[in-house]
């Protein structure tokens, strides 16, 4: 492994390498498996029943095996044999408030550590945990040392998770990392989150009916998110650690439905106050990508403005009935 690795140097030269990915028919985890393969790497694609092969990757990419989730963790094991690295992507509830809190439990708790005792047992090197930014609740500039409070049973799990990989490491010889992301975005996100629906109804002349719009976040561009995440995995000093990742600056749900509708030149009427708040809402989130600069050498450089005007040209060229 190299000390540090940034930027598009994160996507390449993996050749040679045999990676694991779950979660990889999500939006994050599509975006990882295709870097991956684009870079030479060869991937193990876990998913769990009734998944499926995102539409990014080719089915037929001889670079991707799919294989799925097994009752056995034997047979998991050995699903596993070769591989250096997990990214353990997958998740429950992550969009749900009426997500049920055994389902939480089961994935997002006894799911990753029965797949990290699997990657033990394999032999994997590294396992690397997509943790979640909700973990602190609400609050600005959170660092990865700032106690976290969960405000609803999603963030809850996610800590509960990361928390039993890092007090599992002593006794296992796989190394986890988390990674806590913050809001993640781009091409490839679900219609229905907020920039996908804004973007869509602005270039199709909607009405665009959103809460108040008061709420901050900190946005990570998809491309920025995976270089982090590789270099989690190429960066050694980053075992055993949690970092954030993040850019560091708020910008409100209001600042960014606007700038999407000024992009769009869209005459689309933004109705604000229209939708209730959600019951658990986080007014304000954003972290500290200090230690992530420092030890992994890498900062979120896509600006908001780049990076809506990419998701939107995606868009365009996805949906040309918009």
């Amino acid at each position: 492994m190299s000390n540090r690795v940034t930027g598009p140097q994160a996507q390449q030269g993996f050749t040679g390498c045999r990676v694991a990915v779950t979660g990889g028919s999500g939006f994050i985890g599509s975006a990882v498996i295709s870097a991956l393969v684009r870079g030479g790497a060869d991937v193990v694609q876990i998913r769990r029943a009734g998944g499926y092969v995102p539409s990014q990757v080719v089915p037929s990419e001889p670079r991707v095996r799919v294989v799925a989730w097994p009752d056995d963790m034997t047979q998991l094991a050995r699903e596993l044999e070769g591989v250096s690295t997990i990214f353990h992507l997958a998740a429950a509830g992550i969009h749900s408030e009426a997500a049920d809190a055994a389902e939480l439990i089961s994935v997002n708790v006894l799911a990753t550590v029965s797949l990290f005792k699997a990657a033990s047992a394999a032999g994997v090197d590294r396992f690397i945990y997509a943790a979640s930014c909700f973990q602190y609740g609400s609050g600005s500039h959170f660092r990865e040392t700032d106690p976290l409070q969960p405000c609803s049973p999603y963030a809850a799990s996610k800590a509960a998770g990361e928390w039993m990989l890092l007090t599992l490491s002593d006794r296992f010889r796989v190394t986890p990392v988390s990674a806590r992301l913050f809001t993640v975005y781009g091409p490839g996100e679900a219609a229905h989150r907020v920039i996908p629906y804004t973007a869509r109804r602005a270039l199709a002349g909607h009405p665009i009916q959103l809460t108040g719009g008061v709420q901050t976040r900190d946005y990570v561009y998809i491309d920025d998110a995976v270089s982090a995440l590789i270099a989690l995995w190429r960066t050694e000093q980053a075992g055993g650690r949690v970092f954030n990742i993040c850019s560091g600056v708020e910008i409100s749900i209001r600042q960014v439905a606007e700038m999407i509708c000024d992009l769009t030149r869209s005459e689309s009427e933004l109705q604000f106050g229209v939708r209730p708040y959600r019951a658990t809402e986080v007014w304000h989130l954003s972290g500290d990508p200090e230690r992530s600069k420092q030890m992994l050498g890498w900062a979120a450089i896509t600006s908001m403005t780049q990076g809506l005007s990419q998701t939107i040209d995606w868009i365009k060229r996805a949906d040309p009935d918009v």
